[in-house]
């Protein structure tokens, strides 16, 4: 992944050749622009090569509230998000430097929502938590 001449520090869901090989567990197949983590915990990895990003940030949404979602980098804890039910951009400034490299990125989130149980008249019984659109160290 470091030597790839392409840039791996995003995932934009449904649009990124390497989408499947960065998501590592704990994701849904995708939804055309979108892709749902479908257990308690999800992790990926993005590769920074020449840049050193002071930000994560992501494009996300939950399916019902509340939903905590825990943010670690490498195993450090980064921080906590509220997620809303609408789509939102939430960005986490990195207190610490990120070398170049693959870095783990670790979601851990408080609760699962049926579609069926929250959106009536839906009859999807899978477990989702939370649905990203976009996925970036900058």
């Amino acid at each position: 992944l470091i030597k790839s001449k392409y840039e791996l520090n995003e995932i934009k869901i449904g649009d990124n050749k390497f989408e499947d090989s960065l998501l590592i567990n704990g994701w849904n197949i995708g939804e055309g622009e979108t892709r749902w983590a479908d257990e308690k915990e999800s992790t990926l990895r993005l590769v920074t090569k020449d840049i050193y990003p002071a930000n994560l940030t992501i494009s996300a949404l939950s399916l019902n509230k509340p939903q905590e979602m825990t943010i670690y980098i490498d195993e450090k804890l980064l921080g906590k998000v509220s997620i809303d039910i609408d789509w939102k951009n939430y960005s986490l400034s990195i207190p610490y430097s990120l070398s170049s490299g693959v870095h783990k990125i670790k979601f851990v989130y408080s609760n699962g929502y049926k579609p069926m149980d929250v959106i009536p008249g839906n009859l999807d019984g899978r477990t989702l938590y939370v649905n990203f659109k976009k996925i970036s160290l900058e």
